[in-house]
């Protein structure tokens, strides 16, 4: 509980940010960047003294629901603070060159629906449906990919969807390294 605690105290999200701020701009073009952050993760990262929406609780109870998902909104608000300071640095490289930024999570969370809190006790869509935000910039993907994106943007993806996506994208997924 102590390793848990720190990780919280310690909001590496924000670390991680510091980090790729400082590496992102040694990484030559072509880049592939991947940003992992954990922070949404329970018991969930934020600044105590600056969480805007309270009350707020990070420990589990079934009456303090309300207040635990507070502290979930809160780590998420964080979250997305990181994320701009590495948009901005990847922005201001990138310029005019094409660029392609997906955004995805690993699993939803879960506050009382379906009996269940945070994830991984059923496959309700509340703790299965992620986001996933395709964005792209200076003609990375043509016409016909951002048609057929915006034709299927509500049809449900799998995050199997994402490599070949991105392959695609890159114009590698039928490269002959690729095929059997």
């Amino acid at each position: 509980a102590a390793d848990i605690e720190d990780s919280v105290a310690a909001l590496l999200d924000r670390k991680v940010a510091d980090q790729c701020e400082q590496a992102m701009a040694h990484v030559a073009a072509p880049r592939f960047i991947v940003l992992h952050l954990s922070g949404t993760h329970a018991p969930y990262a934020f600044d105590d003294a600056h969480a805007p929406l309270r009350p707020w609780q990070r420990q589990v109870t079934w009456a303090g629901l309300p207040a635990l998902h507070n502290a979930y909104l809160n780590s998420i608000i964080e979250q997305d603070h990181s994320i701009a300071r590495c948009l901005r640095v990847f922005f201001n490289l990138t310029q005019k060159q094409p660029w392609l930024v997906l955004y995805t999570s690993d699993h939803g969370e879960a506050f009382g629906e379906h009996s269940a809190i945070h994830h991984g006790q059923n496959l309700y869509d509340e703790q299965v449906r992620v986001p996933l935000i395709i964005s792209q910039g200076n003609g990375a993907l043509k016409e016909p990919e951002l048609k057929h994106l915006y034709e299927n943007r509500h049809r449900p993806v799998t995050h199997l969807d994402i490599l070949p996506t991105l392959l695609d994208a890159v114009g590698l997924r039928y490269h002959v390294a690729l095929q059997n």
